[in-house]
């Protein structure tokens, strides 16, 4: 298409204030566009005011930003920047030199991690847990507060489990088991819930493939809590695994630490709605 359909979403630490004459700006202004979707209102304003434009880049000139979603999209726009550059395209003020990017402060109190959770569609055998138990706590609990009690812990390595017969959190007991498992994964990484839940219990424990199970939907994954609760009894899942809301903190570690998080373990909410600004890559932007 030659042309950024949607935006990436980038998140990047602390200073609000960066963004601050802009949110003033748009109180006193109507917005370019609003829109409601699924319940969800979209408000966008269009700034081209070129004081107003420099105080935005200068706040933000030095910011690392993160991205919390599009990473395949950064790379696609890589890889066609450095075509059109082979090709003879070096301006620098180029339209494919650029990207579409969302930007939030990961301090903005609207911003909302939620974990993704692990639906197993094959047979659960109750046994498994007998294995867990070796390198876990297992404590039964009621299916209306294990989530509260997942978020509630701030030890690492925390797992919630619903089957037919039974709901129980699991805690790990010790973290080196998981450094003695997964050597080459690095420690900031393995040390996530996510990772101890998909390398350590269903992948060294008990045998499971994730990606393999996956792309054979023979695991599932979900950031609806309720749907995740109820899907054992009304979908035929065999087990269900519940992780806590990941840190924004945890992120940002291991971003920083030149590691990215693992594949299904962020979503960050609300996203915006696809559609509302392209950036076209040919021409004038």
């Amino acid at each position: 298409c030659r042309t950024n359909l949607s935006p990436i979403f980038g998140v990047y630490p602390g200073r609000g204030d960066a963004v601050a004459p802009a949110q003033s700006a748009a109180e006193l202004t109507q917005p370019w566009i609003d829109v409601s979707e699924d319940g969800q209102r979209h408000r966008l304003w269009r700034f081209t005011e070129p004081v107003l434009v420099d105080r935005l880049v200068g706040g933000l000139r030095d910011t690392k930003v993160f991205i919390a979603d599009g990473h395949h999209r950064y790379e696609t726009a890589l890889t066609y920047r450095e075509q059109r550059h082979a090709a003879g395209d070096t301006n620098p003020d180029a339209p494919h030199n650029f990207l579409l990017m969302y930007l939030c402060s990961m301090d903005d109190p609207g911003l909302v991690v939620l974990p993704t959770h692990r639906l197993w569609r094959g047979a659960f055998d109750e046994s498994a847990l007998a294995t867990a138990g070796e390198f876990f706590t297992i404590e039964d609990a009621d299916p209306a507060t294990l989530l509260a009690r997942l978020d509630g812990q701030q030890a690492p390595g925390r797992i919630g489990v619903r089957t037919l017969r039974r709901t129980c959190v699991l805690q790990l007991k010790d973290m080196a088991a998981v450094d003695q498992a997964l050597p080459q994964v690095a420690p900031i990484i393995r040390h996530l819930d996510v990772t101890v839940l998909d390398s350590f219990l269903l992948g060294h424990l008990l045998g499971i493939d994730c990606v393999r199970a996956g792309q054979e939907d023979e695991l599932l994954y979900t950031h609806d809590d309720r749907h995740a609760l109820q899907s054992v009894e009304r979908d035929g899942i065999g087990a269900a695994f519940l992780l806590p809301r990941p840190r924004m903190s945890e992120v940002a570690a291991a971003c920083l630490a030149g590691q990215t998080m693992p594949q299904k373990s962020t979503y960050f909410f609300p996203k915006l709605e696809t559609g509302l600004v392209f950036h076209a890559l040919d021409g004038d932007g």
